[in-house]
């Protein structure tokens, strides 16, 4: 048995950086007004101690400079059923956890793609960063 636990790297935020490459190099809070949460920060967000779940206004005592984008769940909907019909297409085990995260199931995989799941998921990773533009992080059990 190859089991592979899969995630969209901050999946609302990757998004959104995807969809206005002016926000690329800055911090970015996806979440509500100064009185709700952060749903997702970037990496440069988080580096400067922004975090999921995080009242916004501690969120932007943290992180001043950052750029506040409210949630467009249709677009992230939208977005994860592309990444799960690139799953399905990898293998028909997929297990999901939430919007952007699922087990997936890649005993036969070797067979089936003529080589090791090692890289068959690597090769998955890059396909999608390739046709939907986010990056994904996956590991392997064996």
């Amino acid at each position: 048995m190859h089991i592979a636990p899969f995630d969209c790297d901050p999946f609302y935020a990757a998004i959104e950086k995807r969809d206005n490459p002016a926000l690329k190099d800055k911090p970015l809070i996806v979440g509500g007004g100064r009185r709700g949460v952060v749903s997702t920060a970037c990496y440069i967000a988080r580096i400067q101690g922004v975090r999921s779940a995080m009242p916004m206004f501690k969120a932007l005592e943290a992180c001043p400079e950052a750029v506040v984008i409210a949630p467009n769940m249709e677009k992230y909907v939208g977005v994860s059923r592309e990444v799960r019909a690139l799953m399905q297409a990898l293998t028909p085990l997929v297990e999901p956890l939430s919007i952007d995260e699922a087990f997936l199931d890649l005993a036969g995989t070797e067979r089936l793609h003529g080589m090791p799941p090692a890289l068959v998921l690597a090769r998955f990773a890059q396909t999608v960063e390739k046709e939907l533009g986010i990056t994904v992080s996956a590991g392997l059990s064996y």
